[in-house]
């Protein structure tokens, strides 16, 4: 008999959510406590810090048969075939789902995994959202997506690449193996700030 995973809803009403980056080996991650009261605008918010995106682009959310995104003309209303995302509270649309999805940047289409969790590390409410886990950087804005990166990647490590010298001065120095968690929940602080500042969530 299989057994049952306890409830992955923490009594005091928050989530563990973990985040992986889709076909890219080896795994990008984060693991992350956030309010399931939080609308969500607000996860994508949260998300883009603990991943280290820079918010350039559009997003949207797949949960079950359903799609959520901001309108591109910013209307309180749904694009056909989509709904409007500031208007759902992830514990309102989840279900019995333990598993969405999370598509950033149209282009590129970065594909995340977001897996609800059964095991809720304590963090204490003030904290939160809170970054708990995670490996690896976020690989850079517009470098083509998850099947470029590899190739990014080698121009990059590669003396001896053509492209070698563009790619390390266009990339600033990046480190593939690189992830700070300080740093990740300084980021999503930042976020949140920001979102809060332009009146686009997380009112107190």
């Amino acid at each position: 008999m299989v057994a049952r995973k306890k409830s992955s809803r923490s009594k005091n009403g928050t989530f563990q959510l973990k985040i992986e980056l889709l076909d890219i080996q080896p795994p990008i991650w984060r693991r992350i406590i956030v309010p399931d009261s939080l609308t969500l605008l607000e996860l994508h918010a949260i998300i883009q810090g603990a991943m280290g995106w820079r918010d350039y682009h559009l997003h949207m959310f797949e949960i079950g048969e359903r799609r959520f995104e901001v309108p591109e003309d910013d209307q309180p209303r749904s694009e056909e075939g989509c709904e409007d995302e500031r208007r759902h509270k992830l514990k309102t649309v989840l279900g019995k789902a333990t598993e969405f999805f999370y598509v950033y940047d149209f282009g590129d289409g970065w594909r995340h995994r977001v897996t609800i969790e059964a095991d809720v590390t304590p963090v204490p409410e003030r904290y939160l959202p809170f970054c708990v886990g995670g490996e690896r950087a976020c690989p850079p804005e517009d470098c083509g997506g998850a099947y470029s990166y590899p190739e990014f990647l080698d121009a990059v490590a590669d003396p001896r690449h053509p492209e070698h010298l563009a790619m390390r001065e266009w990339a600033l120095g990046f480190e593939a193996e690189s992830f700070n968690i300080t740093q990740a929940n300084a980021l999503i602080q930042l976020v949140c700030a920001l979102y809060r500042e332009r009146g686009w969530g997380f009112d107190d």
